[in-house]
């Protein structure tokens, strides 16, 4: 049996050591091109929250501002998933809290994303269903419309004035009919294309903050 000199054990512990490292290392760098950070410095877990409520994390309102600040900073992260960082001072760190902190915010991401998906699908589907109507509206004009015209004898108007108006009302109507298909039809893609953008941001930035890692560090 070959003795293993202790050179070789050596050897091998620092190649294993080595390769250990480098698997570290790019388990690393594979998360940091997964995430997209924003880190936020704070002073107290109170800065999350609005100053104007005075009730517990559990129901207390988010801050406007760091709202606003955390919505400024996830335009550009179009890529990955969002890491959001919080980094406060060692001696107000509160694991308990920091544990309910986060899913509080989960909790307020998801809540409003589901809100605004259900109002962008509201719209969708109102504009689908005008679309709809006012093809239906069309083909009836399409195909009642000249049905009867010809038919109708003007002469009516002056031997029997209602008869006439009788006949001819259905035909008015179906002329007014035409427009009124055009319409619905348009409006309906403008709402299914155009009218819920002025949601998209907020869209947007709730889907992202859904999916988003929160952690908290010290500095």
């Amino acid at each position: 049996m070959t003795e293993t000199k202790p050179a070789d054990l050596k050897e091998r512990e620092i190649k294993k050591r080595i390769l250990s490292e480098a698997e570290i290392w790019l388990k690393k760098k594979q998360k940091m091109l997964l995430l997209s950070e924003i880190s936020l410095h704070i002073d107290s877990y109170d800065d999350i929250f609005s100053d104007f409520d005075p009730r517990s994390y559990s129901s207390r309102s988010l801050s406007d501002d760091f709202l606003t600040e955390i919505k400024h900073a996830s335009k550009d992260k179009t890529q990955g998933v969002i890491e959001l960082k919080f980094l406060l001072p060692k001696k107000e760190r509160n694991f308990k809290q920091e544990d309910f902190i986060i899913k509080r915010l989960r909790a307020h991401f998801k809540r409003h994303f589901e809100m605004i998906s259900k109002e962008v699908q509201k719209e969708k589907r109102l504009g689908l269903s005008m679309v709809i109507l006012g093809f239906t509206l069309g083909v009836l004009a399409a195909v009642v419309l000249h049905q009867g015209v010809e038919e109708i004898d003007n002469a009516m108007f002056f031997a029997n004035t209602l008869g006439w108006l009788a006949i001819i009302l259905p035909t008015v109507v179906l002329v007014m009919l035409e427009p009124a298909s055009w319409f619905l039809i348009w409006e309906g893609f403008n709402k299914i294309v155009f009218d819920w953008q002025d949601k998209k941001a907020d869209y947007d930035f709730y889907e992202k903050m859904t999916k988003c890692e929160i952690i908290f560090e010290e500095f």
